[in-house]
């Protein structure tokens, strides 16, 4: 079995790519908020806090002729909230939900006049007696903050930018791509799993032996699928217990690498294998063939132990390395544009293949 929570992570992070509903409602209801960005979204905060500082942290609003932002509680100015920054005055002011347009061009002052860039952003604070020494303290801190500001434009609307995206409107796109980073980072093994023109089905089943969830003896009796005392052994070498790792590693694997004229030392784990292959460097058209090669090995193995135990056919092992060879061939053939050799020709002459395909830049499929 596959736990849940690795099906839904991202390719790219070992899962599988099955998105949330959940999550993917949350960065869907972040455009609704770019589309209507006054409304109040902060009564979502409790329900899911990180989408909700994300777009805040990333909303950049820019004090225009009208009255959507609101002055103590939009973060307006340097991403802050000045409610929050100023939790006394705020507590203590009368217009708690005024706009910033609404000071432009006022005259009249209860207590202060605090004349800003804002083209004299007159905040009147409080109405009532005379404030005490740290509330004046207050003041003019907020004074000198207002000062820091850009020039209120009265020719130009609020506008609002979205500082995720280098052309400043929101995406759903964006969202979700912070969500997926949120989450971990990437793995290049994953990277070399997917991307590649193996069939689907064998990608599939290089993700399963990565993840150590093929359903070997091993795995089934760790699931109580098979009973303690039921047979265990490698049904190739009858030496072993049929684990992943040893099913795919220590039986055939480094005799099928003489086609390649592979000589190396055989890791001890799938996942060292596949991220020491992933490090392997060649010309773009034969790294592509490259990566195949792993998936093909697994994808034959396992189907040949299948035949083995439900149909009772022995393994023969240099049929199986040949049909290896005939599946990288067949799937390069198919799949990489310009490729003009036939698949015995690749089999029967990989190195000469592997040497002219390097020097000519084939266009890829």
């Amino acid at each position: 079995m596959v736990n849940w929570r690795e099906i839904l992570a991202n390719i790219e992070q070992g899962g599988l790519g099955v998105r949330n509903l959940a999550e993917v409602n949350d960065c869907l209801l972040l455009k609704w908020w770019w589309r209507r960005v006054w409304s109040d979204i902060l009564q979502l905060v409790h329900k899911r806090p990180a989408p909700v500082e994300f777009y805040l942290s990333n909303l950049k609003l820019s004090v225009g002729n009208e009255d959507r932002i609101h002055l103590w509680e939009d973060k307006w100015l340097n991403n802050l909230y000045l409610k929050e920054e100023f939790p006394r005055l705020y507590s203590l002011s009368e217009e708690k939900g005024c706009n910033c347009s609404a000071f432009v061009g006022c005259k009249e002052f209860t207590h202060y006049h605090l004349q800003t860039p804002l083209h004299y952003l007159n905040v009147y604070l409080y109405a009532f007696g005379e404030p005490l020494a740290w509330e004046e303290e207050e003041v003019l801190r907020l004074h000198e903050l207002l000062r820091e500001t850009p020039t209120l434009s009265l020719e130009s609307k609020d506008s609002c930018q979205w500082m995720a995206n280098p052309e400043g409107s929101f995406t759903v796109a964006s969202a979700w791509k912070w969500w997926m980073y949120s989450k971990g980072p990437n793995l290049n093994v994953t990277k070399d799993l997917w991307k590649n023109f193996a069939p689907s089905k064998v990608k599939f089943c290089g993700w399963l032996v990565w993840r150590g969830r093929l359903k070997t003896v091993a795995v089934l009796k760790n699931l109580r699928v098979l009973n303690e005392d039921s047979d265990s052994l490698c049904l190739f070498c009858k030496s072993e217990e049929e684990s992943v790792h040893h099913l795919m590693l220590f039986c055939p694997f480094v005799d099928m690498m003489q086609w390649w004229g592979l000589v190396w030392v055989l890791p001890g784990l799938v996942k060292d294998l596949l991220l020491w292959w992933s490090g392997v460097k060649f010309s773009k058209i034969v790294l592509r063939m490259w990566k195949v090669i792993p998936l093909a090995v697994m994808w034959s193995l396992w189907k040949a132990r299948n035949e083995c135990l439900f149909s009772g056919k022995p393994v023969e092992w240099n049929e199986l390395a040949e049909l290896v060879n005939v599946r990288v061939a067949l799937w390069s053939k198919l799949n990489i544009e310009g490729m003009h050799y036939s698949v015995q020709q690749i089999v029967t002459n990989l190195h000469q293949t592997k040497a002219c395909v390097g020097r000519r830049r084939l266009p890829l499929g």
